[in-house]
């Protein structure tokens, strides 16, 4: 079995954000992870938003597994609660 390229392998965006202090209002950048927390039963994912500005977390999900479904949620509820004005810049730690 092989492999076979379908097109242009995408190459990684440029580093916009270099450093915190970049950052000069609310609703400017924010910042998306998850983390996998141990329960007494097996993990479960919490996926959040956070806004680089206030460090406020604007939006979040605990699931028991994470998919794209979950992380389009958590920004639609951090978009629902925060009413940006205008375009957010979306930072991920992992590059995801």
């Amino acid at each position: 079995m092989s492999a076979t390229s379908v097109g242009p392998v995408p190459r990684a965006a440029s580093r916009t954000l270099a450093r915190r202090r970049d950052v000069d209002a609310p609703n400017r950048t924010w910042a998306t992870n998850n983390t996998y927390i141990r329960t007494r039963k097996s993990f479960a994912c919490l996926a959040m938003f956070i806004d680089l500005f206030s460090r406020l977390v604007v939006g979040w999900s605990l699931q028991s597994w994470q998919t794209t479904h979950v992380v389009l949620q958590v920004l639609l509820m951090a978009v629902r609660r925060r009413k940006p004005r205008s375009k957010v810049l979306i930072h991920t730690y992992e590059g995801a």
